[in-house]
């Protein structure tokens, strides 16, 4: 009488879904709850955020990474690290974990026996810098797939639309997946597409599925734009004695 036909089986997908829910909670007790003098308002939050759709989301992390940085000399560096699925291995002496890159399916579908040692794998990340004249960009995002399809809306945006730099990555974003009988064009709130022949994912808000765009932007004369996108847990720094544009961002 309480069971529904959604759960039929405790399979590898099921059991993903209840490791990332366990992380959402736990991640959530240990940043809101724990530290809390009173315990029923983070309580009710967590209990939206559930209803809502957005615990899993928001938090539970993700194991990829980005900085963007500029500086008044013009000077731009973008990275964008991961641990995959993580590797279980750390060179002596690096701090730095190995990932797994012959292990991720959406990086590599020819699996472990793609090829001899060394050569190179494809990947979506792609850290970006972008100069014009004395002005400087640096841009990337985590996401696996979905990475550069998030800074290709980004990039649009901001360049040719001409929206300001934290506008163009808070702006509702859309992503095909292609992948046999599973194909879908995901999409977010505010975002509406065209029928193109694809059953359709609708997200009722921005999510972290959709990228986390990091970037920093240097005007000639010393001025900068930085913002971090409001899908993930980013944060921005900029230099004390420094004028500050945009929304979402911290002065240090």
């Amino acid at each position: 009488a309480f069971g529904t036909k959604a759960f039929s089986k405790w399979d590898a997908r099921s059991m993903t879904k209840l490791v990332q829910a366990q992380a959402a909670i736990m991640s959530y007790r240990q940043l809101k709850l724990d530290p809390a003098d009173e315990v029923n308002r983070p309580i009710d939050e967590m209990l939206n955020l559930a209803r809502s759709g957005q615990l899993l989301s928001k938090w539970v992390s993700g194991s990829t990474v980005h900085t963007s940085s500029v500086d008044r000399e013009g000077l731009a560096c973008s990275i964008t690290a991961s641990s995959g699925y993580g590797s279980g291995d750390m060179p002596a002496g690096t701090g730095l974990w190995l990932n797994n890159c012959l292990g991720e399916l959406e990086l590599n579908r020819r699996g472990l026996a793609a090829g001899p040692p060394g050569k190179r794998l494809p990947s979506n990340m792609a850290p970006s810098i972008a100069r014009k004249g004395k002005t400087v960009l640096s841009v990337g995002s985590p996401g696996a797939d979905r990475i550069t399809t998030a800074l290709h809306q980004f990039l649009v945006n901001f360049v040719q639309l001409g929206l300001d730099l934290a506008s163009a990555v808070a702006h509702p974003r859309l992503h095909i997946k292609i992948d046999g009988d599973d194909s879908n064009v995901a999409f977010e709130a505010g975002f509406e597409p065209p029928d193109v022949g694809l059953p359709t994912t609708r997200f009722s808000d921005i999510n972290m599925y959709f990228g986390g765009v990091v970037a920093a932007l240097a005007h000639g004369g010393g001025d900068f734009e930085v913002t971090a996108d409001p899908r993930r847990e980013g944060g921005t720094y900029i230099g004390p004695g420094k004028e500050l544009h945009g929304e979402n961002v911290e002065r240090k």
